[in-house]
Formats: C-alpha cells, structure tokens, sequence
C-alpha cells in the first residue's frame, strides 16, 4: 500500500508577501501589484533552476567567477 506523500509546500513567505502588498496599495491598483509581484516571484523562481540547467548540461563553457578563486584551497 502506498501513501500519498505531498511534496513540501513554499507558499508561506509568498503568502505573506501578498498580504502585505494587498494592504499597502489602493483598490484600484491593488490587483496590478498583486499581478506584477507574482509575475516577477515566478520569473525569478524560474531562472535559478534554468540557468543551473543550463551550466550543468554544457561542461564545455568554462565559468570563472571571482577570479578562480573559489573551490580553492
């Protein structure tokens, strides 16, 4: 018998996040905000793991990031 095991939920600071910008902006410009936060919170969550895609699946582009210095002993 197998459970059925949910995966781990991140919506707590996002929901928070949208409380917040809800309570500061004006009924006419509240649904904008709300709109272009989570636009951007999406674009964002996004590009971290397409650009990690992308690094590990070309071994052959050399990245250099503070001179070689890190992973240095």
């Amino acid at each position: 018998m197998t459970k059925n095991i949910s995966p781990p939920r991140f919506n707590g600071p996002f929901a928070v996040l949208l409380s917040y910008i809800a309570e500061l902006h004006r009924t006419e410009h509240r649904a904008r905000a709300l709109l272009l936060t989570s636009m951007f919170y999406t674009l964002a969550n996004t590009t971290l793991p397409l650009l990690a895609w992308a690094f590990l699946t070309h071994p052959e582009w050399d990245v250099e990031l503070f001179g070689g210095q890190i992973g240095e002993l």
